[in-house]
């Protein structure tokens, strides 16, 4: 899977979301282009869940998919300028039913 075809369908999914906001969304990748062994639908899908939440949970700026090559592979982060998640809250990010 071309990674970074991949990152720009998800930026043009959520664009209109973002503009309605007065948000950025942009994506990051290395030159040259970054292919991956993937479900396409299922990275696209998964990168759209955590890209929308964090457009969701943004109320200024904007929301960055940033994919990077490692040693093992490849990372993908989705960082925004979102208030974030209280100390007390991480705590629970990972429990079932949890919002």
């Amino acid at each position: 899977v071309d990674a970074m075809a991949v990152l720009d369908e998800v930026v043009q999914t959520l664009k209109p979301t973002a503009d309605a906001k007065g948000l950025w969304l942009r994506a990051e990748a290395p030159s040259g282009g970054v292919t991956v062994r993937a479900d396409r639908r299922a990275l696209q899908q998964i990168l759209i869940n955590l890209a929308g939440n964090a457009l969701k949970f943004t109320a200024e700026g904007g929301v960055t998919i940033a994919l990077s090559r490692e040693t093992e592979g490849i990372a993908i982060a989705v960082r925004d300028t979102g208030i974030g998640i209280s100390p007390a809250d991480q705590a629970r990010l990972f429990q079932a039913f949890t919002q």
